[in-house]
């Protein structure tokens, strides 16, 4: 045993035969173990790392405590910890116990490889508990999260699998649903059930488990569009607020309502503007609601008409025992009104 004095710092330094001081202990009433300066009330420290063992060589049985280390604001007023235990000839466990609402509580729990948070018998390789009671918002029931303040985000990585799934439901439920990315065949897919309900891939949307690409839902576009005149009138005005559209896959729905209708002339009336071109030799009708249109003898109605591999569309007389006649511009005025819908394929 060596004691030395260095102006009013006082320190022990126990060797006990050892080539050098196994133990210091300074001034400051910190104890170093290979150290002869420690920088804290234990200090280890060792070539290979410093380390500090707890064991019970009687531990023999799944729960039995072979160790621990607490942490307390004071005598007897535990705050936080991390126990160790014996799990079984093969494994040890790790719990970290804090106290939890004024109880004592292991909030996490390392054993057989897993992980365990608000559980102590965790079944996958990270297991969250969250209680059997929930909240009344969803912030209450929220078991992950993850905050960053630009982006969040959560990967899977399965570099020697060909899925990366997120399940839903009931754990001990076989029917469960689950979202995943199939690498080998790159789409992503939703599962509900036992069966694949919604895939995404190079292709776009597609139902069910149905894989081929013509079936694919791969656009989806909301707007507005113009009517103008091709040829017969000039004019009209649009209700823009009834002049749109929506377009889902190849499918287009337009609605249209028009008038004011000047300088007409005795030429078919052919109106343009539709937002996509109609399908070559895919040719629409449709149903209008007009008003102040004079209807030739004999005709008693009109049916729109979308032409194909065009941008037009035009008005047919029809009735009785008589031919359909395109509506000619002469036969609309100022006070002339459409009102209509139409669905068409476009090219």
């Amino acid at each position: 045993m060596t004691r030395s004095r260095v102006k009013n710092d006082f320190s022990l330094g126990i060797d006990d035969g050892a080539n050098a001081n196994a133990i210091t202990i300074n001034s400051s009433e910190n104890i170093g173990i290979g150290i002869t300066s420690p920088e804290a009330k234990l200090h280890v420290n060792a070539a290979d790392g410093g380390s500090l063992r707890l064991s019970d060589v009687s531990a023999s049985s799944d729960g039995d405590q072979i160790g621990g280390i607490a942490a307390a604001a004071g005598s007897g007023t535990f705050y936080s910890g991390i126990n160790f235990f014996y799990h079984d000839s093969n494994d040890g466990e790790i719990r970290l116990r804090t106290k939890v609402n004024n109880t004592n509580t292991d909030v996490m729990t390392i054993v057989d490889g897993r992980a365990g948070i608000g559980t102590t018998s965790p079944s996958d390789k990270l297991h969250v508990y969250g209680g059997s009671s929930g909240g009344t918002t969803a912030h209450s029931y929220t078991q992950l999260h993850i905050e960053h303040s630009s982006h969040a985000a959560i990967q899977l990585s399965s570099p020697a699998s060909t899925e990366s799934v997120i399940f839903f439901g009931d754990p001990d439920d076989n029917d469960i649903g689950g979202v995943g990315y199939y690498h080998a065949q790159d789409y992503l897919y939703l599962r509900s059930y036992g069966a694949t309900r919604l895939r995404v891939d190079a292709d776009g949307i597609k139902f069910g488990s149905d894989s081929a690409a013509a079936n694919a839902l791969d656009d989806y576009e909301e707007g507005s569009w113009t009517p103008t005149t091709v040829q017969g009138a000039s004019g009209p005005t649009a209700d823009t607020a009834n002049c749109t559209y929506t377009k889902i896959g190849n499918t287009v729905h337009v609605r249209g309502e028009f008038w004011n209708f000047y300088s007409t002339n005795s030429s078919a009336l052919i109106m343009g503007g539709l937002p996509y071109t109609v399908k070559n030799s895919i040719e629409s009708a449709f149903t209008t609601m007009y008003y102040q249109v004079n209807l030739d003898s004999g005709y008693t109605q009109l049916t729109g008409y979308a032409q194909s591999n065009t941008n037009n569309f035009r008005f047919y007389e029809s009735g009785d025992a008589v031919n359909w006649s395109a509506l000619r511009g002469d036969q609309c005025g100022s006070s002339t009104n459409f009102i209509f819908s139409l669905t068409y394929e476009a090219a």
